[in-house]
């Protein structure tokens, strides 16, 4: 019976010390993985590479030292002047492309919408940097002005013409009048996008058409289909290489676009990108270096070398580059012209 007692006590030592040795493994705390965190010094390279990349003034961009417990191991604080056509907005999605593989949380508190912005930028919750984003309305960035007028549109796949409706530079898509012409115009008309009518000897449509062998009855009917039914067009623009510019009766039809208050210009009076998109490139490079300060240019350039351009152009708009219809453009070159 002493033995037996004894064997049983054996038997529950032995089970408890295995009990014991399950529950210190199963009770043993987790190992603390540390969190991912990026460090002041490159989230400051970050943000000043993001901010610089809106050709901003350096005296707009300053940092005023801090000396605040509030603000954790901070020093500085960034403030940013923007100028009035730049939104917060716009500064904060390049901010969160720019960081959107760091471990960092980008928190912003916009106190008056598009005129001041405080940004917190935190790395494992700590505050890394602070901003304060304001928009002064006099401020200007030196820019150029640019207008596109884009030929040969029906020649895009069906994906680059969805792709252009969306494009955030504006444009002027050129057509030649025709039944075909006016279901583009409606679709044009759906995505705010506009158009401009280009005059040559091409014009299929009766109604339209206009030849130098035609009584003067008949081209004046012509002009006025056309001044009517296209008034929302941006610009009336004339083949100046066709048979009709060069024929004796064009004065006779540019007074009669004239007399209905259409003017009519020619293609030669723009410039034009070469098709080749090395060259357009090249050539588009030159405009918006050179054309800081000066009157806006209106460029013709066919619809693949534009849909091909196009992430150029929105770095462009991004440094400051100003984007406007053909007639816009016109209006402020006169403006620029007669100040008074």
């Amino acid at each position: 019976m002493k033995k037996k007692t004894i064997y049983i006590l054996v038997v529950l030592s032995v089970l408890l010390l295995f009990a014991n040795v399950v529950l210190n493994i199963v009770n043993k705390p987790e190992p603390q993985i540390a969190k991912a965190e990026t460090d002041a010094a490159e989230i400051d390279s970050l943000f000043v590479h993001a901010i610089y990349k809106f050709n901003l003034d350096s005296s707009w961009i300053t940092q005023v030292p801090i000396n605040s417990s509030q603000y954790d191991s901070l020093r500085n604080v960034y403030r940013i002047k923007l100028p009035g056509d730049l939104r917060p907005a716009t500064i904060l999605l390049e901010l969160k492309n720019a960081f959107q593989n760091y471990p960092v949380d980008l928190i912003s508190d916009e106190k008056v919408v598009n005129a001041t912005t405080t940004l917190n930028i935190l790395s494992n919750n700590k505050l890394k940097l602070q901003s304060a984003i304001s928009v002064e309305n006099e401020l200007e960035r030196p820019h150029t002005k640019l207008s596109f007028i884009i030929t040969n549109y029906e020649e895009l796949n069906q994906s680059r013409k969805e792709s252009l409706f969306y494009s955030m530079i504006p444009y002027s898509i050129l057509l030649v009048p025709s039944i075909e012409t006016d279901s583009t115009i409606i679709k044009l008309n759906d995505y705010k996008k506009s158009y401009s009518l280009f005059i040559d000897d091409d014009i299929d449509e009766d109604k339209y058409k206009l030849a130098s062998d035609f009584s003067k009855t008949r081209l004046k009917e012509a002009v006025r289909y056309l001044s009517r039914n296209y008034s929302m067009a941006d610009l009336f623009i004339v083949n100046d290489k066709s048979n009709i510019f060069n024929s004796a009766i064009f004065n006779f039809i540019r007074d009669e676009f004239t007399s209905r208050e259409v003017k009519l210009y020619r293609l030669n009076d723009f410039i034009s990108l070469p098709d080749n998109y090395d060259e357009a490139l090249s050539l588009l490079k030159f405009y918006l270096e050179s054309g800081v300060g000066e009157k806006g240019k209106i460029i013709v350039t066919n619809a693949n070398i534009f849909y091909e351009l196009n992430e150029i152009l929105l770095e462009a708009k991004k440094r400051g580059t100003k984007f406007y219809r053909p007639n816009e453009i016109i209006q402020i070159n006169q403006s620029m012209s007669n100040p008074n």
